[in-house]
């Protein structure tokens, strides 16, 4: 019985449904100054034709820009937007990427370096401290459990 178990467990795996790759969408963008430039192709290497781009505000997703890609997938806005964005492609027939902004764009200091900003989301970092703070728990009371 003990060993079926993990068996059951396996074979339920091959149940859940998996995602399709045949029309997978891709997006890859990048910021070269305050122009955002980008490329959409299907999982094919197939550019998306005209797909619906929109960029909005990735911490109030207010829409910032749309555009379309061209005949060869591309697209290239002029943002002048200073904090971190989300980009979604629309490739019609409801396929859909999504590419988020970590970082925040590069500022030219006075003397001419450029320094890069982290937007860290502060859900996240406290996520990561209570998870942190979980796992040592855990350990705490397995140690003194097993002291005893």
């Amino acid at each position: 019985m003990i060993k079926t178990v993990p068996l059951l467990l396996l074979c339920s795996l091959l149940l859940l449904p998996a995602d399709a790759f045949a029309h997978k969408v891709n997006l890859f963008c990048s910021f070269e100054g305050s122009v955002l430039e980008g490329e959409g192709y299907f999982s094919g290497g197939d550019p998306v034709r005209h797909g619906q781009i929109s960029v909005t505000d990735a911490l109030t997703d207010s829409t910032i820009a749309e555009t379309a890609t061209s005949e060869k997938g591309t697209f290239r806005i002029d943002l002048g937007h200073t904090g971190p964005v989300k980009v979604i492609l629309h490739a019609g027939q409801g396929h859909r990427a999504t590419w988020i902004q970590r970082t925040l764009p590069e500022k030219r200091s006075d003397d001419g370096e450029t320094e890069k900003k982290e937007h860290i989301p502060v859900a996240r970092a406290f996520a990561g401290l209570l998870t942190i703070a979980a796992v040592f728990g855990v350990l705490y009371f397995w140690k003194r459990r097993h002291a005893a």
